[in-house]
């Protein structure tokens, strides 16, 4: 208990002062849990800062106002063990208050634990990553005993926030099939959604099965989902539909089914689902996405669109759900690139808060409360191939391969820039450089310049397929192409 908690309290110090006191704000802090760490980044400072640093956070969960972050991590004794190969380890719960900038030890071990310690029998409790209520004020998470996986000790439980309680919701949850596991649970408006793999004596196999309970306890469904040779489950989330609330089964290949959390029934989605900042649900940005199922790589062949009915010029996002995020008024996206970096979307401006190569392709991203709803765009048919083929098969050698017509920067601020002058990026955020026209996944950022700094303008301007005009430019040396700005605002201006 002392490794982690010392871990912790030496953070704080480096921390103090870095966080804004008011997290309704766009600039509340950014939170990636990567190679199985905690790290912090907020535009005040433009450095990611770690919150944990040894290794072993399994899972992370926001509150819903974004001033703290639950975790799960791996107990004093799991580190002490060295881990174990074919299944979760014993693992704790803490609380990171982002405001008071302290962290709260939720979920311990018991007095007596032990594992893998030579004469001492195991006794450890393995936990599933926490979930908070809808008002912030519980979190829950399940939990089960090993090595005796006994039913009394397979439960739900839940942590109350005001008076520091913690006590089990239900018990004797259903035993995870295949190698045991605490189940994995989300809450949402109408109950506690538990994710389980259990036998199926008709099928003959292995199926999920969908448990939701309500926040006394009540079992409310208890769902057996079909056996399917031609799709495999991949994640599910809570949707709202017409006001109602259901479970989002998201499949692969791609589709999406809603179940009733009263009755079971399910229902094969149409109609995409939309991810949006519930805090501000009617002027937020709206994300959806399509994936490549034969793509060769799973963590890189999503494909996201920002306000699907109008669609907005956005980056070029191929990672999974968990590693997207938007601000708390919904009016900025954080994202994990596809080149294991991290950046900021914002008015068609990208800013960089982790460079290439050093963020996990699956790491998690967080910084304001995210909700799924079903929107009215129809979900398109699964792609054909491969969400690279179409790059590779696109030259990117010359600015005509991501060129458009004219007519696509209709609405883009009219050109400024004189070739053979100089240019100047406005206050703000820095103006990204790429080695030819537009926003492209296989058109690689080169640079960026700084706001105030002077660059030298080449050629341009291009109009290219993200309806943005693009100018190549010399910035101390890095030749390139940047955006002028975007439908509203000037990025840079001209000199002389």
């Amino acid at each position: 208990m002392k490794l982690r908690m010392f871990a912790l309290v030496m953070l704080l110090a480096a921390l103090s002062g870095a966080l804004p006191m008011s997290f309704a704000q766009e600039q509340a802090p950014i939170i990636l849990l990567t190679n199985s760490d905690l790290q912090m980044w907020n535009a005040a400072d433009n450095v990611l800062t770690p919150i944990t640093q040894d290794g072993h956070v399994e899972g992370a969960a926001l509150a819903p106002d974004a001033s703290m972050i639950a975790f799960l991590a791996w107990s004093p004794i799991s580190v002490e063990a060295g881990g174990m190969g074919g299944g979760p380890m014993p693992a704790d719960i803490w609380i990171f208050d982002l405001v008071t900038q302290q962290p709260l030890e939720v979920a311990v071990q018991p007095e007596d634990a032990s594992l893998a310690t030579e004469g001492v029998e195991d006794n450890a409790l393995l936990r599933s990553t926490p979930t908070w209520s809808p008002d912030g004020t519980m979190l829950a998470w399940t939990e089960v005993h090993y090595p005796s996986f006994a039913a009394e000790t397979n439960r739900l439980m839940v942590y109350n926030l005001v008076g520091g309680t913690t006590q089990p919701l239900v018990t004797g949850l259903p035993e995870f099939a295949g190698v045991p596991s605490p189940l994995e649970v989300k809450w949402g408006n109408s109950g506690l959604a538990l994710l389980n793999y259990t036998f199926s004596e008709a099928a003959g196999v292995i199926v999920p099965q969908v448990l939701v309970y309500s926040p006394d306890g009540t079992l409310l469904s208890d769902t057996l989902l079909p056996n399917e040779s031609d799709r495999s489950l991949q994640d599910f989330f809570w949707v709202t539909q017409n006001g109602g609330d259901f479970v989002g089964l998201l499949y692969s290949p791609y589709s999406w089914t809603l179940l009733d959390p009263l009755t079971g029934e399910m229902n094969t989605l149409t109609t995409q689902p939309e991810l949006y900042s519930p805090a501000n649900p009617d002027t937020s940005l709206v994300l959806t996405f399509t994936r490549a199922s034969n793509a060769a790589d799973f963590w890189t062949s999503f494909s996201w669109t920002l306000n699907a009915d109008q669609p907005v010029a956005g980056p070029a996002i191929r990672v999974g759900p968990e590693s997207v995020a938007l601000s708390p008024g919904g009016q900025a996206v954080a994202y994990v690139t596809a080149e294991g970096g991290a950046a900021v979307w914002q008015n068609g401006q990208i800013t960089p808060i982790a460079e290439p190569q050093t963020i996990d392709l699956w790491a998690q991203v967080f910084w304001g409360p995210v909700a799924w709803r079903v929107g009215g765009s129809a979900i398109p048919p699964e792609p054909a191939q491969d969400a690279t083929a179409d790059a590779a098969a696109t030259p990117a050698t010359t600015p005509a391969a991501t060129e458009a017509s004219t007519d696509a920067c209709v609405g883009a601020v009219p050109p400024r820039l004189i070739v053979g002058a100089e240019g100047r990026v406005l206050p703000g955020l820095p103006n990204v450089i790429r080695e030819r026209p537009g926003q492209a996944t296989d058109n690689p950022i080169i640079g960026y310049i700084a706001e105030g700094e002077v660059f030298g303008v080449l050629d341009g301007p291009v109009c290219a397929a993200d309806g943005l005009y693009w100018w190549q430019v010399d910035d101390n040396g890095i030749t390139g192409w940047t955006p002028e700005g975007d439908t509203i605002d000037y990025w840079v201006e001209p000199i002389g």
